[in-house]
């Protein structure tokens, strides 16, 4: 799902109050500015907001699944 609009909730570190939009496809890229434990909040227009926790352990790319409901 395109233009969801993603961002970070809550993390380790004070956080800039940042959002990106998924593409076409419903990928997006975030950067976590240290390793630890984030909350990232995803919404779109029509569907629920979804809210996931999500452990950064290194600065290697990770896959996050964030599935929206009706």
């Amino acid at each position: 799902m395109g233009d969801a609009r993603v961002y970070f909730i809550g993390g380790p570190v004070p956080l800039p109050d940042v959002a990106v939009l998924t593409d076409k496809t419903g990928r997006f890229t975030l950067s976590a500015p240290t390793t630890g434990a984030y909350t990232i909040q995803c919404a779109a227009e029509g569907f629920a907001t979804a809210t996931v926790t999500v452990d950064v352990t290194s600065t290697q790319d990770m896959q996050v699944v964030i599935r929206l409901k009706k």
